[in-house]
C-alpha cells in the first residue's frame, strides 16, 4: 500500500465482470446468513439498526469518539489520513454488526472501545441465554464488516481509488482473522454453536501459528481464550446445558460460517489480484 493515488480505470469489461461476481457472492452470503436461526442476520440488521440511532444508544457511540480519534491520529503517523480514517470506521462497522444483534437479543453492552494495533471490541455486561445466540450474536460483526468491505471494493470500480481497494483489503483481512475458530475471536464463538471441542484443536495451532509467524496478537488471543476452554472442558452438567442447541441451529451455524469464510477468502484472494496489478 505504498501509494493511495487513483489508478487509471480498470477496464469496463473486467469491472462489469469483477462487479458481477462480487455481487453474485454477497448474495451468496446473505442467503447463508438468512439461514442462520430461521431469521437472518440481514432481518435483524434491517429492523434494529434504528435503535442506533436513538437518543437512547447514540450515548454509547458517542463515547467510543475517544478512542477512535485516538486510533485514527496512530494509524494517520503510519498510513494516508484517509486510509487511516477509512480503516477505523469498518472496524466500527464490524462492531455495530454485534451491537445490533445484542440490542435483539435484549443483551446489554458497553461502547465500542478501540485498542491501536489490536482492534476494536464491545463488552457484553451478560452472556446470551444459549450458545447458539451467542454465535449470532459474534456472526453479526463479520457478517457486517463484510459487507462494509464489499461496499470498499465496489467504490474502488466506481471510482478508481486505490484507496478503496485497500481498504477492501483490509476488511476482507479483519473479518476472516477474526472468524478463527477460537473463542474469544468471533468465530470460535460461532464454532462453538457446532461443538466447543473444536477448541481443542484450534487451541495448539493457534499458538504454534504465533510462535511461527512471531506474532504477538495469535499468542495474545490463544492466551486469553485458555481459561474459558479449560471451563468448558471442566463444565458441570448445569454449565453443559448452554452448549445444548438443536441439531438445526449445529448445521446452519456451521453452514453461515463455512459459507462467510469462503466468501470472504475468495474476495480477499482476488481483490489481492486487482492490487497487485494495478500496483505493479
Amino acid at each position: 500500500m505504498s501509494s493511495m493515488d487513483a489508478p487509471p480505470p480498470p477496464p469496463e469489461d473486467d469491472g462489469r465482470k469483477a462487479r458481477s461476481r462480487g455481487g453474485l457472492l454477497t448474495l451468496l452470503a446473505v442467503a447463508a446468513a438468512l439461514l442462520f436461526k430461521g431469521k437472518g442476520i440481514l432481518l435483524f440488521l434491517l429492523t434494529k439498526a434504528k435503535y442506533l440511532l436513538s437518543l437512547k444508544y447514540l450515548g454509547v457511540l458517542l463515547k467510543s469518539g475517544g478512542s477512535m480519534l485516538l486510533m485514527i491520529w496512530v494509524y494517520a503517523q503510519m498510513w494516508p489520513a484517509e486510509f487511516a480514517v477509512g480503516a477505523v470506521l469498518l472496524l466500527l462497522v464490524h462492531e455495530l454488526g454485534h451491537a445490533v444483534i445484542l440490542l435483539h437479543l435484549g443483551v446489554k453492552f458497553s461502547a465500542p472501545l478501540f485498542i491501536p494495533f489490536l482492534g476494536a471490541l464491545i463488552g457484553m455486561k451478560e452472556m446470551p441465554r444459549d450458545v447458539g445466540k451467542e454465535a449470532l450474536m459474534a456472526y453479526g460483526g463479520p457478517f457486517l464488516g463484510t459487507l462494509g468491505a464489499q461496499l470498499c471494493f465496489n467504490l474502488y470500480y466506481w471510482t478508481g481509488k486505490t484507496v478503496f481497494l485497500g481498504l477492501a483489503q483490509f476488511g476482507y483481512l479483519i473479518n476472516l482473522f477474526n472468524l478463527a475458530p477460537y473463542s474469544p475471536l468471533d468465530g470460535g464463538r460461532i464454532v462453538g454453536a457446532i461443538s466447543p471441542k473444536i477448541w481443542i484443536v484450534a487451541l495448539p495451532l493457534m499458538f504454534i501459528a504465533g510462535l511461527y509467524l512471531s506474532s504477538f496478537i495469535l499468542l495474545l488471543v490463544a492466551a486469553v481464550g485458555v481459561p474459558r476452554a479449560i471451563k468448558v472442558w471442566r463444565a458441570t452438567p448445569e454449565e453443559q446445558d448452554y452448549f445444548k442447541v438443536s441439531t438445526r441451529t449445529r448445521l446452519t451455524a456451521a453452514g453461515a460460517y463455512l459459507g462467510l469464510a469462503g466468501f470472504i477468502a475468495y474476495m480477499m484472494f482476488h481483490a489481492g489480484k486487482i492490487f497487485a496489478s494495478v500496483s505493479g
